[in-house]
């Protein structure tokens, strides 16, 4: 068997990794207007900005 080249090897290192759970990258986080379906409010940017902050947090659908 051949060994996988080191830019495949690379590529599924990061296919593998998860989004940092933040509002950026919420599926409940409406980023053109800055707003929170799930909560029905603009969250101040401090928290936005930070990981692991919401226990509500969903990753963001591709589609």
């Amino acid at each position: 068997m051949y060994k996988e080249p080191d830019f495949l090897i690379e590529y599924r290192r990061i296919k593998a990794l998860a989004p940092p759970k933040c509002c950026h990258t919420c599926d409940f986080y409406i980023k053109k207007t800055m707003f929170c379906s799930h909560y029905d409010l603009d969250p101040p940017e401090d928290f936005v900005n930070t990981q692991d902050a919401c226990p509500d947090y969903i990753e963001e659908l591709p589609f």
